[in-house]
């Protein structure tokens, strides 16, 4: 994947819930970014308070 400077996208379940993850490569690794739809994120009226 780093030869070829590419990345990945996988589906992965996290606490009973299955997300979408961003897979690059890092050194021996893989870095995994979880990507969030913009519908999922709280809004301002929420705060930290939904946390």
């Amino acid at each position: 994947m780093q030869e070829k400077g590419r990345a990945g996208i996988a589906r992965v379940v996290m606490a009973r819930s299955e997300r979408m993850v961003l897979l690059e490569p890092l050194g021996k690794g893989l870095l995994a970014t979880v990507l969030r739809y913009p519908w999922l994120q709280p809004g301002p009226w929420q705060g930290a308070s939904c946390v």
